[in-house]
C-alpha cells in the first residue's frame, strides 16, 4: 500500500472478530477511524429478505450474528469507532464521503 501515508485506507469487512482486530492492533497498524453503519434490523429485512434466497428469519439470524461479533470488534477500537446510520443509502454514501474523503479503498 504504497500511498497509504499520503492518502489513508480503507478495510472494508475486516476485522471480523475481535481475535483478528486484536491481531491488528498487535501489528501495530495504525488508523484513524473504525466506522460501524448501524442499519435497524427492520430495515435490513426490508432490503433483503427475497433477495438470493434471504428469508425474513434468515436475515433476522444473520443480523443477530453480525451484531455479536461487531460489538466483540468494536471494543477492542472503541476509542476510535465512528458511527453512522444506515437507514437511508443516500444519507450513509454522504456520510461515509464525509468520513473517507482522500483515503485510498483497498
Amino acid at each position: 500500500m504504497g500511498d497509504t501515508g499520503k492518502h489513508g485506507w480503507v478495510l472494508d469487512g475486516f476485522p471480523v472478530s475481535a481475535e483478528q482486530a486484536q491481531s491488528v492492533q498487535d501489528a501495530g497498524l495504525e488508523f484513524d477511524k473504525f466506522i460501524q453503519v448501524e442499519v435497524d434490523v427492520e430495515t435490513l429485512v426490508a432490503r433483503l429478505s427475497g433477495n438470493l434466497g434471504n428469508t425474513e428469519e434468515s436475515v433476522r439470524e444473520k443480523a443477530e450474528a453480525h451484531q455479536e461479533t461487531a460489538t466483540a470488534v468494536a471494543k477492542v477500537f472503541k476509542l476510535r469507532e465512528v458511527k453512522i446510520t444506515g437507514s437511508s443509502e443516500e444519507e450513509m454514501v454522504q456520510a461515509l464521503d464525509r468520513l473517507i474523503t482522500g483515503a485510498v479503498v483497498c
